[in-house]
Formats: C-alpha cells, structure tokens, sequence
C-alpha cells in the first residue's frame, strides 16, 4: 500500500493536475501511516478498528457509486459490449501477447483480486465477537455491494473514455495517463470534484486495506502460536485491550523493516 499510494497515485496526480514532481522516495515516510497506525488501532481493539473501517467503506462506497452512475449518464459511448471480452475483434493483436482476450481478462482479474483484500479476516475476527455467525451474512452482503460498485466504476471509466480511446490510452506516452486514468476520466465529467474526490477515495480504500491487512496477519500469528505452530510469545493477550499485542507489535516492525527493501 505504501508503494501504491506514495509511489504512483500521489506522485501521479499532482503531476499531471499540478504539475509538481515529487521525490522517489516519498513512499517511504507513508510507512508510519499504512502500517503503524493499522497496528495501533488494531491492539487497542476492534472495536474502533470495525467502526473506522464501516464509515470509512460507508463514504467509499457510497461516493463511488454516485459519481458512477453520474458519469455513465453523461458518456456517449454507453454499451454493454463493454462486458464481451470479443466484441472488438480490431484490438487482437493488442491482447496478443496476454494470451489473447481471455488471457488478458485473466491477468486483469488477477491484479483485481487486491479490490477484496480483507475478506479473509472474517475467520480471525470471528473469535472476537459477539454474534459470530453474522459474520457469514454481513460477508456476503458486503461482496456483493462491492462487487457491484467495482463493476459500475469500471464500466463507467470505460464508457466515459470512450471504447474506441482505450488503445489511446495503453500507448500514452504519459505515464501519468496510465496511472490515473480513472481519477482523468471523473475529471472529465465531473471537473475537480470528481478528480479530487476519486484521488481521496483511493487514500481511503488503501488505508482501510492497511488497517484489514495488518489486524489480520496479527491475528493469524497468534492463531498459530495458540496451536504450538510457532512459538507461544505470540499467542500473549494485552490485559487491557484482549487483543494478540505481541503478535500485531511484531507484524508492524516486521512490516516497517521490509517495506525498504
């Protein structure tokens, strides 16, 4: 998340709008935010991890789903073609070196897989609540509102790029144009409210991601340690918070030395 968020979104965005260039390096620093901030709220509790998350993915989505729909309104090019991986036999030879269509649409399912980071918490997490087999159902829901606001985005960018534009798009010179082309497009449509607003949402999704990600490697780790699969110093429970502090504290230096290298 450091590298994404300090290493191409940022330094993308305010060159490209601002033309402001920023150090390479600048990701670096993003460590204190992306993993040690996760870390603390996750020893204090969860609690007011599951209450940040909820407000946190209650604006995502919610922002998202508006300037979506706001944007496929307004593009000419609205087509459900969009959806057929061969309704535009013309860009072929661009998908060639993927495997053609299909394998492309493999690939881009494999990096895509990132937008669902978390998920995989509901088995830790569930120790620790109340109602645990609610978890099942509020699981479920939450995939599939998510999975219907990532699809109405991408079809939104597509549509609001225009289908003939996307070879365009691949072969810009620009990195910048590449990087960002979702936060362009909302800007196109939507000037700087939908530019700005699309940039601070994706701060927020990598925070929230962070926040999901490092509570629930710490987890693990004291899962693990409670079954004598790795030492028991990992499985010692914080006599205020109840929470796996050994594990959480060790997953946050482990995560901070790392990330340099």
């Amino acid at each position: 998340m450091p590298t994404y968020i300090g290493g191409a979104i940022i330094p993308a965005f305010l060159d490209y709008y601002y033309h402001i260039v920023l150090p390479s390096w600048l990701w670096l620093p993003l460590i204190l935010v992306f993993v040690i901030v996760p870390i603390t709220l996750a020893i204090i509790g969860i609690r007011p991890q599951i209450t940040t998350l909820k407000f946190a993915s209650l604006f995502e989505v919610a922002f998202l789903a508006v300037i979506g729909a706001i944007v496929i309104t307004k593009a000419p090019d609205n087509t459900l073609a969009v959806f057929n991986p061969f309704a535009w036999p013309q860009y072929a030879k661009d998908f060639a070196p993927y495997g053609g269509p299909a394998g492309a649409l493999g690939l881009a399912m494999v990096f895509s897989i990132t937008s669902f980071i978390g998920y995989g918490g509901s088995a830790p997490l569930g120790e620790e609540v109340e109602h645990p087999k609610q978890i099942l159902r509020a699981l479920s829901l939450g995939v599939f509102i998510v999975g219907a606001v990532l699809t109405e985005m991408a079809y939104a960018i597509v549509a609001g790029l225009g289908v003939n534009n996307l070879s365009a798009l691949t072969n810009n010179p620009n990195p910048d144009v590449q990087t960002i082309s979702g936060i362009i497009v909302m800007g196109l449509y939507l000037g700087i409210i939908g530019s700005m607003g699309l940039f601070l949402v994706a701060m927020n999704s990598a925070f929230s991601d962070a926040v999901a990600m490092q509570s629930n490697a710490g987890r693990v780790y004291f899962s693990m340690a409670r079954d004598n699969v790795i030492p028991k110093w990992f499985s010692k429970i914080h006599p205020k918070y109840h929470t796996p502090y050994r594990a959480l504290t060790f997953i946050g230096i482990a995560s901070s030395i790392s990330q340099p290298s």
